[in-house]
């Protein structure tokens, strides 16, 4: 079991380091792609091809949910892999506008949107590969391995930048090295050949294809007979998608455009915040195996709900060491709240639609509620100076996801 835990988490981190690249280099990559914008217009346009990526993400749900469901968890995991790390590693050889002109934010959409039609398969192959492994008390903790990973490779995208700049001094990285870092995604590259070769694969899945269960039209089975449980899914997912992205992606640009902070310190402070998230997701997998997953989710959507607008108010308004704390905390709920999140959403389907279920209905809410919410958030920032309604847009979702957990079926 620890082997399996250890391959589907080393996937899923490489593939989240490859994805992250784009939101923590995003500053950089408005100047070299939308440099005929003003500095806000042009970081504005760089998030919104971030939240492109996202739009894909439904479609490659789709496409490796049923290869998984018809063909094998494995097989989806390691093509998805594949279809991240060439795109990724192309950004990094990519030209800039003052070279190519407007082919170059095109190219660049066009890699970002390759990028999400690979996790909208690659992330939910990876839970799907770890929990059917793992046995049914230990399923929570286990699904938390692949947010623990997801987080990891989040932390790395980061690392890798502060070490960069660190290496080359801000004035180099700014200009050429921020293009190494995307060539280090050809390393998922051994981990896609490796599963292929090597990797078993699950029990689950190879017992419902010795007995005959598997079907050959998933996607209409899952809209036949789990309707309610796909909605559910879609809108548990919306308070995970919201908090990680304000967490991961935006609140670092906001700290980093309108309080000041170098890219050596927002990149300092958010590898602690992603170290915090990591530590919480095993603490929530944890617990959710010991009270069940109902009452840990209606806890910890209560605790978002209460807490956000005082985090909110200390990370705009506080010292350097009050945003510490503030994010400290936030990081603390969202790593309690997604880390048993993959047992809970692999739980609301049988396992002839399970890839397929998960992946669409996961990948929806991450493109409705977490895809586009960085861009949102700049261009509310843009218009009213003020991040406060961050807080408002969390407390309402959190009342949505909390309702949902609560009506759904087949969760313990």
């Amino acid at each position: 079991m620890k082997k399996i835990v250890f391959i589907g988490s080393i996937a899923n981190s490489l593939e989240w380091y490859d994805f992250a690249l784009y939101a923590h280099l995003a500053s950089i990559l408005g100047e070299k792609f939308f440099p005929q914008f003003d500095e806000n217009a042009s970081l504005l346009a760089t998030l919104a091809v971030f939240g492109a990526g996202f739009i894909m993400r439904p479609f490659g749900a789709g496409l490796f949910g049923v290869i998984g469901d018809r063909y094998g968890r494995k097989t989806s995991l390691s093509l998805a892999i594949l279809c991240m790390s060439i795109p990724t590693a192309m950004v990094g050889i990519l030209p800039s506008y003052e070279t190519i002109g407007i082919a170059a934010p095109i190219i660049l959409c066009l890699l970002r949107l390759t990028q999400g039609l690979s996790l909208g398969g690659a992330l939910i192959g990876s839970v799907s590969y770890i929990v059917e492994h793992a046995p049914k008390n230990k399923r929570g903790v286990a699904g938390s391995a692949t947010m623990f990973s997801l987080c990891f490779g989040f932390m790395l995208g980061s690392f890798v930048a502060w070490l960069f700049t660190g290496l080359m001094g801000e004035e180099n990285f700014r200009s050429y090295g921020w293009r190494f870092p995307f060539f280090l995604s050809l390393a998922a590259m051994f981990i896609s050949y490796y599963l292929r070769k090597h990797a078993d694969e699950t029990p689950e899945f190879t017992e419902a294809k010795e007995q005959g269960k598997l079907t050959k039209k998933p996607i209409a089975t899952l809209f036949k007979a789990y309707k309610h449980n796909f909605i559910s899914s879609i809108l548990i997912n919306a308070l995970g998608s919201v908090g990680f992205y304000v967490l991961a992606v935006y609140i670092g640009i906001y700290l980093e455009n309108a309080r000041g902070l170098s890219i050596s310190d927002a990149s300092i402070m958010e590898s602690f915040v992603m170290m915090v998230v990591m530590i919480s997701v095993v603490i929530g997998g944890t617990c959710s195996d010991k009270i069940g997953r109902k009452k840990w989710f209606t806890l910890t959507s209560i605790l978002t709900a209460i807490l956000i607008y005082p985090i909110i108010y200390f990370i705009t308004s506080g010292n350097y060491y009050e945003i510490f704390t503030a994010q400290f905390i936030f990081a603390f709920l969202v790593g309690s709240w997604i880390g048993p999140e993959p047992s809970l959403q692999m739980a609301l389907y049988p396992t002839n639609v399970r890839n397929t279920g998960v992946s669409l209905s996961y990948n929806i809410g991450c493109t409705l509620f977490g895809g586009l919410t960085p861009a949102l958030c700049q261009y509310l920032y843009d218009k009213t100076d003020n991040i406060n309604f961050i807080a408002i847009y969390i407390i309402i979702i959190a009342l949505i996801s909390l309702g949902a957990v609560r009506l759904a079926k087949r969760i313990a």
